[in-house]
């Protein structure tokens, strides 16, 4: 009998793969027989994640997300590589920003967006373009986009959009065979935490995660379902998976 989270023979685009969530998806779905292609901006730390991860060749693509114009070239060359279309996208790529609206500008808006959102976009309709066995896209958004907190106004913004727009597409791309859903963790062990002040921490901890702090690997046995036959059935969907914050 085979696993009920099967991904063998399947091709998949993980973005944002050099780190936290996005290292982590990449590794599992390697150990689920999947052939990954990470996308990052350090190639040190891409080849560091391949190292890691098993099965097939795999591949990696150094490239800047907010390089929205590319993308639709970087698609192609993915597929040209092999010649085999894509069953599945996960799109990790992201940035905080905690800064308090005084404080906000265009600049530290626009990359924001960039990473977060408008480059996800891309990604899906290149994705849909012919390049498709149908499949699975998986978007990682953010509790933050139903309960943002201080000074998270844009960076809230762009991952709420992320799971509007899940729903808007899958009335879309279903006709093209393809299951769109996001996922919102919670407070996850990453480097993006590392990088908030004690504050931020302080208050996002008092949200009272029942099950602590979860870890990246939580979260990507999510997406691996999600990208699976096992959620065949589910699309539009917005997944939220915080350790029971209350």
């Amino acid at each position: 009998m085979k696993p009920l989270v099967n991904l063998s023979e399947r091709k998949i685009i993980v973005t944002g793969a050099s780190s936290g969530i996005g290292k982590a998806v990449a590794i599992m779905l390697s150990e689920l027989d999947a052939q990954v292609i990470l996308i990052g901006r350090s190639e040190q730390r891409l080849k560091a994640v391949l190292e890691q991860m098993e099965g097939k060749p795999h591949q990696y693509y150094v490239y800047d997300l907010t390089r929205l114009d590319g993308i639709g070239s970087l698609v192609k060359r993915i597929v040209d590589e092999d010649g085999k279309k894509l069953d599945g996208l996960v799109h990790c790529a992201g940035i905080s920003l905690c800064l308090p609206v005084r404080n906000l500008n265009y600049e530290n808006m626009d990359i924001v967006m960039k990473t977060n959102y408008y480059s996800f976009m891309e990604l899906i309709k290149h994705y849909s373009c012919r390049n498709h066995n149908g499949g699975s896209i998986v978007g990682v958004s953010s509790m933050a986009a139903v309960k943002g907190s201080i000074g998270q106004t844009i960076y809230a913004a762009s991952k709420a959009a992320v799971d509007i727009s899940v729903k808007t597409l899958s009335k879309e791309l279903v006709k093209k065979n393809i299951r769109i859903n996001s996922v919102r963790p919670g407070f996850i062990n990453t480097a993006m935490v590392d990088q908030w002040n004690e504050k931020t921490k302080n208050n996002i901890l008092g949200q009272n995660q029942l099950l602590g702090i979860g870890e990246p690997t939580d979260v990507a046995g999510l997406i691996a379902y999600l990208l699976s036959d096992a959620s065949s059935f589910i699309t539009g969907a917005n997944y939220t998976i915080d350790g029971g914050s209350c």
